[in-house]
């Protein structure tokens, strides 16, 4: 089964704009995306658990934190990094295609 895609929830749309999340490991970047997952396989108490430790440890590397539920902000969280490690590949892409004539010439 493939691992959907989500864009960023649409109460944190002002939030993502101003958001720091560069600092995170990337270690607990890999384990929030792989509750977010699975957390539909888990029971609503475990879910909610999981939930809240996994956000507990992400709020120390995330600025400003939002006011929202936990799963809503590791949901943020990681669709922020995502975008944001997109756009950094991309600009790379497009610096690398400017040098290109040059480093072929």
């Amino acid at each position: 089964m493939a691992t959907p895609i989500f864009g960023m929830p649409l109460e944190l749309m002002g939030w993502a704009q101003v958001a720091d999340v560069a600092r995170m490991p990337d270690p607990l970047a890999r384990r929030i995306a792989s509750f977010l997952a699975s957390a539909r396989d888990f029971d609503p108490l475990r879910r909610g658990y999981l939930a809240q430790q996994l956000a507990h440890e992400a709020s120390r590397y995330v600025s400003p934190l939002p006011a929202v539920e936990p799963e809503l902000f590791l949901a943020g969280v990681t669709v922020a990094r995502r975008d944001r490690e997109a756009r950094a590949l991309q600009l790379e892409a497009e610096r690398l295609g400017r040098l290109a004539p040059v480093l072929r010439g």
